[in-house]
C-alpha cells in the first residue's frame, strides 16, 4: 500500500491490528462494494414459513423444557448511543423558537414530529427525571407555561440529561404505576420469562460501548435487587465489549486513508458483524438474539411476544434434534442415511445439493455440521432495513440494503418486491450434536463485507463494516425464515415513538 508508510505500520502493530487486515481492508475501500446478487424474495412457501397454530402448544413446550434446563440465555447488541432518539429535539432547539405555541405557528415540515413530541412530553417515561430536574432548577412553572428553552436543556446540556450521549438502552422507555423501565430492564424482564432455568437463573449478554461501561454497571447495581424480587430470578448479566482491533478504516473520495489530528489512520467501528466474536464467546447453547430497543409494555409482551419467542425457539429445537439425528446417522453409515438427510437439507433449509453420487455424502456432511438459526419476518410496511432473499448461492439469506446494487434496475426490482422484513428475532443454535461449541468464524462470508458512503464531520468518505452478525457473518449457517405477527416488531428510533400504543403502560 503505497499511502502507508512505517509510522504507520508500526502504529498498526502497537494496536494490535494485524497490517495485513488492514490492507485488505482499505483495497476492498478503493475497489467499492461487493454486490449481493438477489434472485427473488423469500416468500411464504418459498424460503419462507408459516407455523401452524396446531403445532404452537407443541413448539412452546419445547422451549420452556430447554428453558427449565439451562440451555437458553439472550444477547443483546446494546452499544448503541440515544443520538437519533433525541434529532428532532436538536433541530427544534437549532430553529430558536423558544415557546410551544410559537413553534407550533412556524408549520415547519421538518419540525413536525418534534412538535407532537413536546405537545406530549408529559405521557414520556422521562417526564419524572424531567420533572425532578426542572424543579431542581426552579423551572418547571416556566416548561408547562410553553418556554422550551429549559426543557430542551435540561434534556440535551452535558450538565443536564445529556440525552444525545445517554447509552439507548439506559434510556426509560416505559411508565407503570410503580415506576419507569429503561429497554435495559425490559430487556431483563422479558429474558426472565424467557430463558430462566428451574433455578431461576437467568443469563442475559449485552455489548455495550466501553465508555459507558460504568454507567451499565451503576444502572444494574441500582436495579438488580428489584427486579430480581419482583420476578423470582437470579440475574446474570454479561457485559462485554466490542474489541477495538475490530475497528476499521476508512477513506476519503479519491481513495486515500483518513487520518486523524495526530496523522494516524481514522479507525471506525466495524458495524454489528464485529459481535461474532462476542456471540461466541459467550460460550451459548441456544441464544436469543434481539435489539435493544425493540422491547414492548407488559400486557403486549404477554399477549403476543413470549408465545411467539417461545415458538421460534421450540423450531429451532424441532430442527436441530432432527439435525442431530440425521448426523449421527451418518457418522455410523446408517443405510439411507445420507439420502434422508439430504433430503431434509433441501426441504427445510433450501440447500442446493450436488447430485452426483460421489459428491453428495461429503456436501451432507459438511451441512449437517453447521450453526443453525431460526429468524423471525415480519411482513414488509417500507421498513428501510433488510429482508429474506433467495441469493447467488446455495442458501437463502437475510440482506441489507448496503449490500445491493440498487443502481442497476432489475436488482432494484427485485429488492422493491421484497415481501416481509428482518426485525432480528433470532434463535441461533451454537452447539453441535456432540455438544461442542462451533467456530463462527469458519460459516462467515468474507466476502460480504458492507461499504457505503457516510459524511464523517465535513469529509465525504467511503467506510468498511465487518459482515452484518445477521447477514455476512450468519452467511453460511442453516437457517429457517419465520412469519411472526407485526407486533414483534416495536423498534423505538426517535421519542415520538415512545408515543405509540406498543409503549404505552
Amino acid at each position: 500500500m503505497d499511502k502507508l508508510d512505517q509510522t504507520d505500520l508500526d502504529h498498526l502493530r502497537s494496536t494490535g491490528r494485524d497490517p495485513s487486515v488492514v490492507f485488505a481492508q482499505l483495497r476492498r475501500l478503493r475497489l467499492g462494494p461487493a454486490w449481493t446478487r438477489l434472485r427473488r424474495a423469500c416468500t411464504l412457501g418459498d424460503g419462507l414459513r408459516a407455523l401452524e397454530p396446531a403445532d404452537w402448544a407443541d413448539l412452546e413446550s419445547r422451549a420452556a423444557l430447554a428453558a427449565s434446563r439451562g440451555r437458553l440465555m439472550a444477547f443483546v447488541p446494546a452499544s448503541g448511543a440515544a443520538t437519533r432518539m433525541f434529532a428532532d429535539l436538536v433541530r427544534i432547539r437549532r430553529s430558536g423558537v423558544t415557546r410551544l405555541d410559537e413553534l407550533r405557528a412556524t408549520a415547519e415540515p421538518s419540525l413536525a414530529v418534534g412538535v407532537e413530541v413536546l405537545e406530549r412530553v408529559q405521557e414520556l417515561a422521562l417526564w419524572p427525571d424531567l420533572v425532578a430536574g426542572l424543579e431542581r432548577r426552579g423551572q418547571l412553572a416556566d416548561v408547562l407555561a410553553g418556554h422550551l428553552g429549559p426543557l430542551l436543556a435540561l434534556l440535551l446540556d452535558p450538565d443536564g440529561l445529556d440525552a444525545t450521549r445517554l447509552p439507548k438502552a439506559l434510556v426509560p422507555f416505559h411508565r407503570y404505576p410503580g415506576g419507569t423501565r429503561t429497554a435495559m430492564e425490559e430487556q431483563l424482564v422479558e429474558a426472565a420469562a424467557l430463558v430462566a432455568d428451574d433455578a431461576g437463573r437467568c443469563r442475559v449478554h449485552l455489548t455495550v460501548a466501553e465508555e459507558h461501561l460504568p454507567r451499565f454497571h451503576d444502572q444494574l447495581a441500582a436495579i438488580r435487587p428489584a427486579v430480581e424480587a419482583r420476578l423470582g430470578v437470579r440475574l446474570e448479566v454479561e457485559l462485554s465489549i466490542q474489541d477495538p482491533t475490530t475497528s476499521t478504516p476508512c477513506v476519503d473520495v479519491d481513495g486515500f486513508p483518513i487520518r486523524d489530528e495526530q496523522g494516524r489512520l481514522l479507525f471506525r467501528p466495524g458495524g454489528h458483524g464485529a459481535l461474532l466474536a462476542n456471540l461466541e464467546a459467550t460460550g451459548g447453547d441456544v441464544v436469543l438474539i434481539k435489539n435493544i430497543d425493540n422491547v414492548v409494555v407488559d400486557e403486549l409482551r404477554s399477549r403476543v411476544i413470549l408465545p411467539w419467542r417461545r415458538r421460534l425457539v421450540g423450531l429451532l429445537l424441532h430442527l436441530q434434534d432432527r439435525v442431530f439425528e440425521l448426523a449421527r446417522g451418518v457418522e455410523a453409515g446408517r443405510p439411507g442415511a445420507v439420502e434422508q438427510a439430504a433430503e431434509f437439507l433441501t426441504r427445510e433449509f433450501g440447500l442446493r445439493l450436488p447430485t452426483e453420487p460421489a459428491l453428495l455424502p461429503p456436501a451432507v456432511r459438511r451441512e449437517l455440521h453447521r450453526p443453525m438459526r431460526v429468524c423471525g419476518m415480519v411482513v414488509n410496511r417500507g421498513h428501510p432495513g433488510g429482508g429474506p432473499f433467495w441469493i447467488d448461492g446455495d442458501r437463502p439469506q437475510i440482506v441489507e440494503g448496503a449490500q445491493v446494487d440498487l443502481g442497476d434496475p432489475a436488482q432494484q426490482e427485485l429488492w422493491q418486491s421484497s415481501t416481509h422484513f428482518n426485525p432480528v428475532e433470532i434463535v441461533a443454535g451454537l452447539r453441535d450434536h456432540q455438544d461442542r461449541r462451533y467456530d463462527l468464524a469458519e460459516h462467515l462470508d468474507p466476502a460480504a463485507v458492507i461499504v457505503t458512503r457516510k459524511q464523517l464531520g465535513a469529509r465525504r468518505a467511503w467506510v468498511y463494516e465487518h459482515p452484518g452478525l445477521w447477514n455476512g457473518s450468519m452467511a453460511a449457517w442453516n437457517s429457517a425464515f419465520v412469519e411472526i405477527p407485526a407486533e414483534c416488531f416495536a423498534p423505538v428510533k426517535s421519542l415520538a415513538g415512545l408515543l405509540r400504543r406498543e409503549h404505552r403502560g
